[in-house]
């Protein structure tokens, strides 16, 4: 017991240590964040609107039904007031947010299954983000301002709310965290429509597993349910979906949505499986599904049971999507969300495997256990050199050359140029961006809604580029 006792800790404390790391990373790459041309359309709409409130309600009548999104964004706005230091401290803060959320959900759901148990979130949440932050970058979410206040923020408000939900139903503080949970959850609503679909099914589905368990309602979480259900639909409805819906896609096409969600959730999980950092994170999981040591089969059969319906979830996810865009066609911020979610499913899914092979083999659970450690740390040492080609291990080459600053630095020019300028302003060309920041882009043709919103936020008759890269 003592030697099992000491390999969970060491694998503990090396996932402590590797969240702190995907903290400074993530939060130091997001400090190199520039305005991207629609943060300048944004900012024209909320000043012309005079107040966040009035943005929201004026972008949910024309242009979508996020309502937690557009609100924040009128509210806080670095090209309103603050600049660039306020954009700094702005995306630092979405990123730590969205980190600390995963690490709370994870803490939370140990906590439901035994408050022994707590300690071994630690190894979820690090094997959980380090297959979702090396597996693809991005950009799009941690150095753009608009895309975080839509998807970044309201996945981390489904997390912290999820939390608490799990919290709420076994706790010292069930009424604190129901009102938490309800206030996140209604929050988490009034993002994305992907991000919106996924936390009502997450919510749903912790409240089907508690009514099954506990054979009766609870009226906490009958209400629960009935503010994220409002405020999903209070976001589908919004006539500005239908607006912005005819605008980008040709027909409404049910059906066909379907399709396409299946097609893009089966891609992405053959792909993430068959990712580099995939072997590592399966041991992983593996190892502390065995150490939980889950004694009855019926909480096991449970677990499994939530298992394969939150397979599903992705579906749920992707569909917004594939129905709003009309084709399979993913924006890199619409990943972030969609590769969250399959990540958090993916280690579910092991841990739950891991958990089944200590329950049939318990007589030798210690042996089992110590045997996934032993082919985790073997894997780490085989597949070290893929660690070189890592998503993160790129941040950190650039942020030691100073690639990141350097663009931030250039692309200033580029915003003082036209902010000194007068009537027609031509960009000689603008700096290429790294692969991991949301560059700034402008058009040739100054009649483009892009160039038009710049030059609208600057208050001059014209903006383009002369050479494009």
């Amino acid at each position: 017991m003592k030697k099992k006792n000491f390999i969970l800790r060491l694998i503990s404390w090396l996932s402590a240590v590797y969240i702190l790391f995907c903290l400074v990373i993530t939060a130091w790459t997001s400090s190199y964040s520039v305005f991207a041309a629609e943060d300048f359309w944004h900012a024209v709409q909320i000043r012309n609107a005079g107040s966040a409130w009035n943005y929201m309600v004026m972008m949910y009548k024309e242009w979508q039904g996020s309502y937690t999104a557009t609100f924040l964004e009128g509210l806080l706005s670095p090209l309103i007031s603050g600049g660039f230091a306020k954009l700094r401290i702005i995306m630092i803060g979405c990123s730590v947010m969205f980190i600390l959320s995963v690490y709370w959900l994870m803490y939370a759901v140990f906590h439901v299954q035994s408050r022994e148990r707590r300690e071994y979130c630690t190894v979820a949440a690090g094997g959980m983000l380090f297959l979702f932050l090396n597996y693809r970058a991005y950009p799009e979410v941690y150095t753009w301002f608009s895309a975080a206040m839509s998807y970044s923020v309201p996945l981390s408000f489904m997390c912290f709310g999820m939390g608490c939900y799990l919290r709420s139903n076994r706790g010292r503080l069930d009424t604190l965290y129901r009102i938490l949970a309800l206030v996140f959850g209604f929050l988490a609503a009034g993002g994305s429509l992907v991000v919106t679909g996924t936390a009502l099914c997450l919510y749903m589905l912790v409240a089907v597993y508690y009514l099954v368990k506990n054979r009766k309602f609870s009226l906490w979480n009958t209400l629960i349910m009935a503010v994220m259900i409002g405020g999903a639909v209070l976001n589908a409805a919004a006539p500005g979906n239908f607006i912005h819906h005819d605008q980008i896609a040709q027909g409404f096409r049910p059906f066909g949505a379907f399709v396409t969600s299946y097609v893009i959730v089966v891609n992405e999980l053959v792909s993430l499986i068959h990712s580099p950092v995939f072997q590592t994170v399966f041991l992983i999981g593996l190892t502390l599904g065995a150490a939980l040591r889950i004694r009855h089969g019926d909480a096991l059969a449970r677990w499994s049971m939530l298992s394969i319906i939150s397979v599903f979830i992705g579906f749920v996810t992707v569909y917004p999507l594939a129905l709003g865009y009309g084709n399979s066609v993913v924006p890199n911020r619409c990943y972030f969300v969609i590769d969250s979610i399959l990540c958090l499913v993916i280690i579910n899914a092991i841990m739950c495997t891991g958990a089944w092979i200590s329950y049939a083999l318990r007589r030798s659970r210690l042996r089992i256990h110590i045997l996934f450690a032993v082919l985790l740390g073997v894997s780490v040492v085989l597949n070290r050199d893929m660690f070189r080609t890592l998503p993160q291990s790129e941040d950190i080459r650039c942020l030691r050359s100073g690639a990141y600053a350097k663009y931030r630095e250039d692309i200033s020019l580029v915003y003082r140029t036209a902010d000194d300028s007068s009537l027609n302003v031509v960009i000689s060309s603008l700096p290429k961006a790294p692969d991991h920041i949301n560059a700034f882009t402008l058009s040739a043709n100054p009649e483009s809604p892009m160039n038009v919103a710049v030059a609208e936020y600057y208050e001059i008759e014209s903006i383009r580029v002369e050479t494009l890269n």
